[in-house]
């Protein structure tokens, strides 16, 4: 089993180690809409609290009452960051709780990084990023 000191590692390695990526960002598409979905500040902060209450998630109810918006207008903050693929949403008796969809952005990362260093070393990443294996 592969163990990654994340802290220190390159980023490569960081979405290697997360794979697979759910969605995956392998096409300029795919990335346009998640870039899109959090380029807005109220989509950006949801997504952000939605990575602090993981792995619980939050229902509607609470995250329209954090952001401090009507109801309608936070769902449509949801369905866009949920048609990105970042957030997941699944009914409950209480409503709907809504989760971060880490593989969402880790596959964002992926693409971004991919052709990172790809002609030559840039110097870009850190020399003493560390990928510890079998530990």
């Amino acid at each position: 089993m592969e163990t990654l000191d994340w802290r220190s590692a390159r980023p490569q390695a960081v979405v290697s180690a997360l794979t697979p990526a759910i969605p995956s960002a392998e096409n300029s598409v795919e990335a346009v809409s998640v870039f899109t979905a959090l380029s807005h500040s109220t989509r950006l902060a949801i997504f952000r609290m939605l990575i602090r209450q993981e792995p619980r998630g939050m229902k509607a109810a609470e995250i329209a009452t954090v952001v401090g918006g009507p109801r309608s207008t936070v769902s449509q903050h949801l369905a866009g960051l949920s048609r990105a693929g970042l957030i997941i949403g699944s009914r409950t008796g209480e409503g709907v709780r809504y989760r971060a969809r880490l593989g969402g952005i880790y596959g964002l990362l992926e693409f971004i990084l991919e052709d990172c260093c790809a002609t030559h070393a840039c110097g870009c990443l850190p020399d003493d990023a560390k990928l510890v294996i079998g530990t």
